[in-house]
């Protein structure tokens, strides 16, 4: 396979990919991951929030808490506090 040939077959798996992506999107028959559709600076910006607001809540600041919450809620993300600690995931 040429040069060109390989270019076009990644091209047309692209293509593919974002297609399929697009039709999931609609039809919702791909497993979801815990962090579905979030992009890696995204994630770690949660995870900070994330880590704010627990240290937040462990030195009683409860009103800082809240306002943590309230900024990673209005990210579409979906906050649970365990046992284990704090669980997040994307609002579907």
């Amino acid at each position: 396979m040429n040069k060109q040939s390989m270019c076009l077959a990644a091209c047309l798996a692209l293509i593919g990919v974002a297609d399929l992506a697009r039709a999931d999107a609609v039809l919702g028959v791909l497993a979801p991951t815990t962090e579905a559709h979030v992009e890696d600076d995204e994630i770690a910006a949660v995870e900070a929030l994330v880590q704010q607001r627990e240290a937040a809540r462990q030195s009683q600041d409860y009103a800082t808490a809240d306002q943590l919450r309230q900024a990673i809620e209005q990210r579409g993300i979906v906050l649970e506090d365990t046992a284990q600690g704090p669980r997040w995931r994307r609002r579907t």
